[in-house]
């Protein structure tokens, strides 16, 4: 049974609303300068986080905008089927996450309201000689910063509220898991 409600922010950004699980489809998304790997871990420019508070020559792109260069640069592994692998890995964290009562998982409460940002990673995977990307969850935290969520959508928060606290989903741009 799942917490009350849950929203999901991605960075490329979700959010997640408990009792459900819905995910903010409008993501926002940064760019690493430096191509990623797990060497010079200190090199902000290669190991992006939240970078809202210094002038790094963040690059950055609205979702829409992604959707379209993604498609266009790879035709055989359409933005619809990755969007779909996570939205079931996010899934698999929350049912995870609310399988077991405290202290070690999230108990049913239909008072419990929150939202998560979770930062996740595409990666290539070659699987019986067939080349594909997976998804990978980074990090998920509750109560995320959503500085330039407000920048970007600033719709976000009554988007967020009104499938919070008033169970609306439709036109609040989310998609509801199951």
């Amino acid at each position: 049974m799942l917490c009350d409600t849950a929203i999901l922010f991605w960075r490329c950004d979700s959010i997640a609303v408990l009792h459900q699980v819905a995910v903010y489809k409008r993501f926002w998304l940064r760019f690493a300068n430096v191509a990623f790997d797990l060497t010079a871990l200190d090199n902000i420019e290669k190991h992006f986080t939240v970078n809202n508070y210094t002038d790094s020559g963040l690059l950055q792109m609205y979702w829409h905008d992604f959707v379209i260069k993604f498609d266009n640069q790879y035709p055989e592994h359409p933005w619809e089927d990755a969007e779909k692998q996570i939205y079931d890995m996010i899934l698999q964290v929350f049912q995870a996450a609310t399988s077991e009562d405290i202290p070690t998982g999230i108990p049913h409460n239909p008072q419990c309201k929150g939202f998560y940002g979770l930062d996740v990673m595409l990666q290539w995977t070659t699987r019986a000689g067939t080349k594909s990307m997976e998804p990978q969850l980074l990090e998920v935290n509750f109560g995320s910063d959503c500085k330039r969520a407000c920048e970007y959508y600033p719709e976000f928060f009554n988007d967020i509220l009104s499938v919070m606290f008033l169970d609306e989903t439709e036109g609040h741009n989310v998609a509801v898991l199951e």
